[in-house]
């Protein structure tokens, strides 16, 4: 039931925002009471930050690199980065919505700061990675990976915010294909393929 109402609450909050879906909103989508809801999440807070545990946790996963990237960097990277836009459409209200919704509820504000964090570790750790099989230009030196780490982030933070607002839609395949080539753009000048 709790995976269910999660489910539920993605989908309004991505279709009315957080501001504007209550909890008898999620009870009524699923034909039970807003204390069922309660039960499981006391407050909009608590339900947010399972959400954003979810997310974080499928963006880890989303990222995750093979490390079997002797053949094809480019293609695997750019998977990666596909799987990772495709994450921000599922919970794109936390995208479009971002800082006034983070900033409404300190929990928020703290994991995204986590996030951000682990975020920044995982591709640097890559970076890493690339170094030590040769697939980095020597003039991708400690700044130049600061560049392109606050870029990637930036723009796959903010991505759908623009093109929702632009297009008064929801992104689809061609959009989080396009995009996924935009952010890999930022590593390709550094990548020996």
């Amino acid at each position: 039931m709790k995976n269910e109402i999660l489910k539920k609450a993605i989908t309004l909050f991505n279709e009315k925002g957080v501001n504007h879906t209550s909890f008898r909103d999620i009870a009524d989508m699923m034909n039970i009471s807003d204390g069922h809801v309660r039960y499981y999440f006391k407050t909009k807070e608590i339900l947010l930050t399972s959400i954003f545990e979810n997310l974080d946790k499928e963006i880890i996963e989303a990222a995750t690199l093979s490390m079997q990237l002797e053949k094809d960097v480019y293609n695997i990277l750019l998977n990666n980065i596909e799987q990772v836009l495709h994450l921000t459409v599922k919970y794109r209200f936390l995208f479009v919505e971002s800082p006034k919704t983070i900033s409404k509820y300190p929990s928020l504000l703290k994991l995204y700061k986590n996030l951000m964090g682990r975020r920044k570790k995982m591709i640097f750790e890559a970076f890493k990675s690339f170094d030590e099989m040769n697939l980095l230009h020597s003039n991708f030196d400690i700044q130049a990976k600061e560049y392109a780490f606050y870029t990637f982030f930036i723009l796959a933070d903010g991505w759908v915010r623009t093109y929702q607002l632009s297009t008064a839609k929801e992104p689809d395949k061609k959009a989080i294909q396009f995009h996924s080539k935009l952010i890999m753009n930022v590593f390709k000048p550094y990548l020996q393929i």
